[in-house]
C-alpha cells in the first residue's frame, strides 16, 4: 500500500497521529487474536490534506456548513449531496491516472489530452464533470465502481450552434467491448437539455 493508505496490519497506537484515533483503535483491535476484525485499511491524515488542499470545493462545502444551525436540515442535506459527489469523484482520480495514462489513448484523441496523464489532469476532469456548465457535459464511465474512461458533450456556437462534438475515451483492456456506444446511448440527452 502507499503512504496514503496504511492496512490494520501496519497500524497501531503508534500511529495515531498519522492515521488518527478511530484508525489507530482498528489497527489494535485487528492485533488482538480473539477479536475478529475484517481486513481492511485507513486513509492517512496525509491524504485528507493532500485532497483538502487540491479540492478548494471541499473547503467551501465545510464554511458552508459551518454557517448553518441543526435546523437547516434541508440545505444540510444538499450540501451532503455535494459531498457524496466530491467523494466519489476523488475516488476515481487514481482510476483515472491508472487507465488514462496510455499512449495508445492519447494518440488517438486531440492533442489537449494530456500524455503523460497526471493526478492533477484527473482532479480536472473530474471538477469539470461536477460543475454546471451549459455549453459542455463531462461525465465519467464507471464500471463496478471503477472509473475506466470520460465522455465529453460540447455544443457548438456561431454557425455551428446546431452542432454537437462528442468526444470518449475509454480504457484500453475494455476496448470493443460496446461500452462507448451504451454509455453514449445513456447520456446522449445532455445536448437535448
Amino acid at each position: 500500500m502507499n503512504s496514503y493508505v496504511l492496512g490494520f496490519q501496519e497500524i497501531d497506537k503508534t500511529k495515531l497521529m498519522v492515521i488518527g484515533a478511530k484508525g489507530a483503535n482498528l489497527g489494535e483491535l485487528s492485533g488482538i487474536e480473539c477479536i475478529r476484525v475484517p481486513e481492511g485499511f485507513c486513509v492517512t491524515t496525509e491524504a485528507f490534506k493532500k485532497i483538502i488542499g487540491q479540492t478548494p470545493e471541499l473547503n467551501t462545502l465545510l464554511d458552508q456548513l459551518s454557517l448553518l444551525s441543526v435546523g437547516d436540515r434541508e440545505k444540510i442535506s444538499e450540501i451532503s449531496a455535494r459531498f457524496a459527489v466530491l467523494s466519489k469523484t476523488l475516488n476515481d482520480v487514481q482510476a483515472l491516472v491508472k487507465y488514462a495514462n496510455n499512449k495508445n489513448i492519447a494518440d488517438n484523441l486531440r492533442d489537449i489530452f494530456p500524455n503523460p496523464y497526471t493526478e492533477q489532469d484527473a482532479i480536472n476532469f473530474l471538477t469539470a464533470a461536477t460543475e454546471e456548465n451549459e455549453k459542455q457535459c463531462l461525465f465519467a464511465i464507471d464500471i463496478k465502481g471503477e472509473a475506466i474512461g470520460g465522455i465529453g458533450i460540447s455544443l457548438k456556437d456561431d454557425i455551428h450552434r446546431k452542432s454537437t462534438e462528442i468526444g470518449y475515451w475509454l480504457a484500453e483492456p475494455y476496448w470493443s467491448k460496446g461500452i462507448i456506444t451504451a454509455a453514449i446511448r445513456r447520456k446522449g440527452d445532455c445536448n437535448a437539455k
